[in-house]
């Protein structure tokens, strides 16, 4: 559960067994073909490039997700829910049982049925 602000420092503490991460701040961070499967991220400030990422069964709540690119990543079974979700990019993504609800964007309230907008 630490305070992590940069990627390198996210995936060795992923490699270290750990997934559950509160209020990191990830600017500009490249996270390319990542595996980042199961974790939790929490109040988590998150402007990254996850094309390619193994994101299966990932949580995203109360994060900041702006300007963040899912472009082709595995989405499986993960949950977004309570977040800032401007300018994020879905297209290509496997989103087969992505929950998005909660999530607002331009002070408008988005879920399920908003997340085509994305991809």
């Amino acid at each position: 559960m630490r305070n992590l602000k940069s990627a390198d420092a996210l995936l060795a503490a992923y490699v270290d067994g750990e997934r559950h991460f509160t209020d990191c701040e990830f600017d500009s961070c490249s996270l390319k073909n990542a595996n980042l499967s199961g974790s939790i991220f929490l109040k988590c400030f998150m402007s990254f490039d996850l094309r390619g990422a193994n994101l299966t069964g990932v949580r995203f709540e109360e994060c900041n997700l702006k300007t963040a690119t899912f472009y082709n990543a595995d989405l499986t079974d993960a949950v977004i829910t309570k977040c800032s979700v401007e300018s994020i990019d879905f297209k290509g993504a496997n989103i087969e049982n992505l929950r998005f609800e909660n999530n607002y964007s331009m002070g408008v309230i988005l879920g399920q049925n908003d997340l085509v907008s994305f991809c």
